[in-house]
């Protein structure tokens, strides 16, 4: 019994260090935001388009604010929804 709960305890504690949460994806959207969980919050593979301020099309808003994060000083803002009109498209990694 003491090893069951051992067991469901460490693993509650591996997954919530791995699992990024909802107030760490919003995270990355706020300006100069650098640190982790950047790389480690996975956006949800959604098709909705928005056109960044440096003329790029990225897969969500969720893309784009994980380019903000992971390229300190880039500060890409949404210009719009839908793909710029003469921009480059970001693919999903």
């Amino acid at each position: 019994m003491k090893l069951a709960a051992f067991l469901s305890i460490a693993a509650i504690a591996i997954m919530s260090t791995t699992t990024a949460t909802p107030t760490q994806r919003n995270m990355i959207f706020v300006s100069g935001y650098t640190e982790a969980p950047c790389a480690d919050t996975p956006c949800l593979p959604e098709h909705a388009p928005v056109c960044g301020s440096n003329g790029v099309t990225y897969e969500n808003e969720c893309e784009l604010g994980q380019a903000n994060c992971n390229n300190a000083g880039l500060n890409v803002t949404q210009v719009s929804y839908g793909a710029c009109p003469c921009g480059i498209q970001v693919a999903i990694a």
